[in-house]
């Protein structure tokens, strides 16, 4: 049971990881790599609408005022880009899903003596 618990905690941790645990290299690798890429896309996305909310010249801007700057830019991202938004938190929630059932039931076959396959 410890192995099985380790698998799926390690995929919540980052999906494939789970599966490295288990020593499904491949898929595993190909899961943490798209968990990645997919992270990365949507951080560079959100910086990018992010910044399109905010004026052009920052170094003008008072300190104290930047953070409500930056609050009203991000309630704007919301407000006009939520599916996309939305999509990303989807992307990554099924990423996380697979990898969690697919490291348990990984680390469940591994648990099976070689006899009983």
């Amino acid at each position: 049971m410890r192995s099985i618990f380790i698998a799926v905690f390690l995929s919540f941790i980052g999906p494939g990881l789970g599966q490295l645990y288990n020593k499904e290299k491949k898929k595993g690798a190909y899961l943490l790599v798209v968990s990645l890429l997919v992270s990365l896309a949507a951080m560079i996305w959100y910086g990018k609408a992010l910044l399109s909310f905010m004026p052009p010249d920052l170094t003008t801007i008072d300190p104290t005022a930047l953070q409500n700057l930056v609050h009203n830019a991000m309630t704007q991202v919301q407000q006009h880009y939520g599916r996309t938004l939305a999509a990303y938190e989807i992307i990554l929630f099924a990423l996380v899903c697979y990898s969690v059932v697919d490291a348990a039931q990984g680390a469940a076959r591994r648990r099976v003596p070689p006899s009983q396959h």
